[in-house]
């Protein structure tokens, strides 16, 4: 029975965004286009018109929407099948597709949609996917593939699957049903099992619960009691023990505070009388009635009389220093003169002896020239520039004395003023000659510095005694303190007779604080104790209510017991259904075991047209391995990649002729349509033409759609170009 393909129509789908149509003949059909043209796209729509669920949550499924379509994709196929018109509507939206999806499928007129249309088209189109890829669909490089990587064993493998899936669909899908309910019951009663087991175990720890809670609610009771007891015993200790030491603590502090107070009042008092006995010495004092001006003006002065007198005195040393030289320098000017007069003798005497021819008058002129010799070398040098220095010496001097006088003419008159150059008289002359007053002044100022340094520290005691009396000022007036001072001596007798006539004050107060401190915190301990287990008491009341179990886990175990057993049974069952349809599959398996004898004619029938004549018989083993008997190797080998004799050409068409005669064999009374993606990529231009020859013929008899992209012609054929 022959099936073909009449009309596909595409939107959204792949590389096609807009809306496309595209007619096929019923025989053969030359689709043809570069590389992404669509060729690839429309095969697959193709497939997925056949097989795909557009509800289908697949991601490749939902990746063959265009990326710039709004809605989705949407095929429509056109075809005939079992002599009537069928038409195939699927779309496969954006987003939500398991519940904006859409299958519509019209038989013969007759629409179907939904669930519907998915089990009818199912019951009608009995040829799975993996049968319509292992025979009539063939894609680019697929068959050289087989011989690579996946060889005959992995062909054959397809075969199986396709095989079980077509001849013993029937039994299998029952068997499958079965076991899928079988499984759901299964399934339910292991939720239905898990479920009374934790029910069970609930149960059971609700029932220990109760129990358990129940005995720790009465040890709390008895706990609770015991506490109250030994927390209101301590309570009571430490609340007197707390009053005694509060006592005892302000009894301290008043001790402290009339100590302080007693202290303050002495030192008043001791001020008070410091600050009297000051203000009369300040009052007595010789100083007392001397202004600051007048004080500041005496140091003044006697600093500038001071600094002139010590320069006076230098300057008189060095004036005598200079006249002591100046008299040298005389001295040795009346010697040049005698010498000078001496020689002068000696050569007037010379000079007479000489007249009278005697010797003595050559050594007489000889000792005058000596003589003047030697004065003329002891010359005094610097004898006037002395006299300057001596002159000037003596002016400053004078002018020193001067300065000296007219300060002390100022100094003493004011000494005198404040008392201490009482007796001192003219400081020019005194008995007649003249007196230099430095002595006395210094020794004047002298006393007065002590005194002034003697007032300055009386001010200074003064003005201590004063802040200090200030300072206690700000506690309060005497009177005030000396009243508090009387209260707080009252007050500290009154808690001392307290703490003295209290029977256990001793033996309280013996504990120190530290052991006080640690059963404070015990009694804290024992508070929170109490309070936490009165508080899970309370916890435990009430969560007894809601602990009561609802089930009695001795029927929950019976009930889990009966459970078992039947998911037993059910276990059971499914593993016969398993060994049942592994039985089957052996069976099948034995069947295509048995499929060599009629492989074998029919692939030797499309071998010849395919080669050229050269190939023209084939082996066929059990397990559906090929051998092509090599005409000049003289022996039969088998199809692989790898043998050096096999060319990659040769491959495609000995494994193209294999899949015509699968088609034909295994495609269960169809005439499938041949899907060939370009299959013959290594083939030469004669073998190539002798292929495109064989599928014309074909195509009287099977609907044959050929995708490529190479720029072909073949009488009849019908041409989509994209």
């Amino acid at each position: 029975m022959r099936v073909w393909f009449q009309r596909l129509r595409l939107e959204g789908y792949g590389r096609f965004r807009e809306e496309r149509e595209f007619p096929f003949n019923e025989g053969l059909n030359l689709i043809t286009g570069p590389n992404e043209s669509g060729k690839s796209t429309m095969l697959s729509a193709l497939l997925d018109a056949l097989y795909v669920n557009p509800s289908s949550t697949a991601r490749e499924v939902h990746e063959r929407i265009h990326f710039h379509h709004p809605d989705g994709w949407r095929i429509e196929l056109e075809l005939v099948l079992d002599d009537q018109h069928v038409q195939i509507i699927k779309f496969h939206p954006k987003d939500s597709p398991q519940r904006r999806a859409e299958f519509r499928l019209q038989i013969g007129g007759h629409p179907y949609s939904g669930a519907e249309a998915v089990a009818e088209w199912q019951k009608r189109w009995r040829i799975p996917r993996e049968v319509y890829l292992a025979t009539a669909c063939v894609r680019q490089r697929e068959l050289l593939l087989l011989a690579r990587d996946k060889t005959l064993a992995t062909l054959q493998q397809q075969l199986r699957e396709s095989a079980l899936a077509t001849d013993l669909e029937p039994i299998l899908k029952a068997i499958q049903e079965r076991r899928k309910r079988l499984n759901t019951e299964l399934q339910r009663l292991g939720e239905r099992m898990n479920s009374l087991r934790q029910v069970y175990s609930q149960a059971q720890r609700t029932f220990d619960a109760y129990h358990a809670q129940r005995a720790q609610l009465r040890e709390n009771r008895e706990r609770i009691a015991q506490l109250e007891q030994t927390v209101a015993q301590e309570q009571a200790l430490l609340e007197r023990w707390h009053s005694l030491h509060t006592q005892q603590q302000r009894l301290t502090a008043l001790q402290e505070q009339t100590k302080r107070l007693a202290e303050w009042l002495h030192q008043y008092e001791t001020l008070q009388t410091e600050k009297i006995r000051l203000e009369q010495e300040l009052t007595s004092h010789p100083l007392a009635q001397l202004s600051a001006e007048t004080l500041e003006r005496i140091r003044t002065l006697y600093e500038r009389y001071q600094s002139v007198h010590q320069a006076h005195e230098e300057s008189t040393h060095h004036f005598k220093e200079t006249q002591f030289v100046l008299q040298q320098v005389e001295g040795r000017t009346r010697a040049q003169k005698g010498l000078l007069a001496l020689g002068g003798a000696l050569l007037a005497v010379g000079v007479l002896l000489a007249f009278q021819g005697s010797l003595l008058g050559a050594v007489a002129i000889g000792l005058a020239a000596i003589v003047f010799g030697a004065t003329l070398l002891w010359r005094s040098k610097g004898a006037s520039a002395l006299l300057a220095n001596a002159q000037l010496l003596r002016e400053q001097v004078e002018t020193h004395r001067k300065q000296c006088q007219s300060l002390e003419g100022e100094l003493i008159p004011l000494l005198r003023q404040v008392g201490m150059l009482e007796n001192l008289e003219n400081p020019a002359v005194r008995n007649g000659t003249e007196h230099d007053p430095f002595p006395e002044i210094r020794a004047a100022w002298s006393q007065l510095e002590a005194l002034r340094q003697q007032i300055e520290r009386l001010r200074t005691n003064l003005h201590t005694v004063l802040s200090q009396l200030d300072t206690l000022s700000r506690l309060g007036t005497y009177e005030a303190l000396k009243e508090q001072y009387r209260k707080m001596s009252v007050e500290l007798t009154a808690i001392s007779s307290a703490i003295e006539d209290d029977p256990i004050a001793s033996s309280l107060m013996q504990i120190s604080g530290e052991q006080w401190a640690k059963r404070e915190a015990q009694l804290e301990a024992n508070k929170a104790m109490l309070e936490q287990i009165r508080a899970e008491s309370l916890r435990i009341e009430g969560g007894l209510e809601r602990l009561v179990p609802e089930q009695d886990p001795e029927d929950l175990a019976i009930q889990i017991r009966q459970v078992e057993l039947r998911h037993e049974s059910v276990a059971h069952q499914i593993q016969v259904l398993e060994q049942t349809k592994a039985l089957l599959e052996m069976a099948n398996e034995r069947y295509l075991n048995n499929l060599s004898p009629l492989l074998r004619p029919r692939i030797e029938h499309y071998l010849p047209t395919l080669t050229q004549n050269r190939y023209k018989q084939v082996e066929v083993g059990r397990g559906l391995e090929l051998c092509i008997y090599h005409t000049e190797r003289g022996e039969p080998l088998p199809l692989d990649e790898r043998l050096p004799v096999w060319s990659a050409g040769t491959l495609d068409q000995l494994f193209f002729a294999c899949r015509l005669g699968l088609c034909e064999v295994i495609a269960t009374g169809y005439r499938l349509p041949l899907l060939l993606d370009d299959p013959f990529v290594y083939s030469d231009t004669v073998r190539f033409r002798d292929a495109l020859a064989l599928l014309g013929h074909l195509s009287k008899q099977t609907q044959v759609l050929y995708f490529t992209c190479r720029p072909i012609e073949v009488p009849g054929a019908w041409v989509i170009a994209l």
